[in-house]
């Protein structure tokens, strides 16, 4: 997560409709590992490795009731 002294407040530009976020533009190092990280996640679903949603809201629901349920896998064929 970013630092809150690192996020600028919000911008409005009178051509625009609403007011957007303006995100950090320095490259800092938690900047670069969450680009990587997205990076990776977007890598994987490329390549297949999800977890559908219905599979982790189940595995979530039966973890919030304290059942000891498996926790799910990437399918090898994606959804996607």
């Amino acid at each position: 997560m970013l630092a809150p002294e690192k996020i600028r407040p919000f911008r409005h530009d009178r051509n625009m409709k609403t007011a957007a976020p303006a995100l950090p533009t320095d490259d800092d190092q938690e900047t670069e590992l969450l680009r990587a990280a997205v990076e990776k996640a977007r890598e994987s679903v490329k390549q297949g490795r999800v977890v559908p949603h219905e599979r982790v809201r189940d595995w979530l629901k039966a973890f919030a009731k304290g059942e000891n349920a498996l926790r799910p896998t990437p399918s090898s064929k994606g959804r996607f």
